[in-house]
């Protein structure tokens, strides 16, 4: 209210404010027993649940790809250790690498005949 406003506006301004606060503390006009949380501010919390459990839910399913990933990896270590070599073979030293396939390859080919 500004400072020179009337009493009776000044009163009736307080008065507009204070059913607004009620309002947003007391479910009715009438009411004595203030509500604990107000309805936009339950509906708020309640849709802000929601969003932290689903949340939840994603995270327990990231932790738990994370896991199985690490997991097969680890199963994985040697094969992808030579992997890695046959690669590195394959771009630094190909005729090693040729000279090594076609001897595995003999190899193969005089236990089966």
């Amino acid at each position: 209210a500004m400072a020179g406003s009337s009493l009776p506006t000044q009163v009736a301004e307080a008065t507009q404010a204070a059913q607004h606060v009620h309002g947003l503390l007391f479910d009715t006009p009438g009411s004595e027993a203030p509500t604990l949380r107000h309805p936009v501010l339950d509906t708020e919390l309640t849709t802000l649940t929601a969003l932290n459990d689903q949340l939840q839910v994603k995270t327990n399913d990231l932790i738990n790809q994370y896991r199985e990933h690490t997991q097969l990896l680890e199963m994985n270590k040697e094969e992808a250790a030579t992997e890695r070599g046959v690669l590195k073979h394959f771009y630094s030293a190909p005729e090693s690498l040729q000279a090594k396939v076609e001897e595995l390859q003999g190899l193969l080919d005089s236990l089966t005949t």
